[in-house]
């Protein structure tokens, strides 16, 4: 019985990586594109990256580099 299940739990998360590669948020229900990690596609709408100061982008522990912030000092 616990083989069966390790088999099951195994099954289920091989099943959601081979199928969760990539995001599409739009509201055309289109695909995402392949090359895309995510993929955001609006004609009436932005996005909206996380305001800081400046103390609280320094008060950041180890930022990863790339991350992306709006500075608002």
């Amino acid at each position: 019985m616990k083989n069966n299940l390790f088999f099951l739990v195994l099954f289920i998360f091989l099943l959601n990586v081979a199928f969760s590669q990539n995001i599409g948020i739009n509201s055309t229900g289109t695909a995402p594109n392949a090359n895309a990690m995510l993929d955001v596609v609006s004609t009436q709408q932005g996005i909206l990256i996380p305001r800081m100061t400046d103390a609280q982008r320094q008060a950041l522990k180890d930022p990863t580099i790339g991350l992306m912030i709006y500075n608002i000092t």
